[in-house]
């Protein structure tokens, strides 16, 4: 089995009363 880590960063905002992903983004994190 292969191990990997991930750094994320979502970001959010508030639409019509509710919350939206506006962006995602994913790296993979070099050790």
């Amino acid at each position: 089995m292969v191990e990997s880590r991930v750094q994320t960063t979502n970001i959010f905002r508030r639409r019509d009363g509710r919350w939206a992903m506006v962006h995602h983004h994913g790296s993979p994190i070099m050790t």
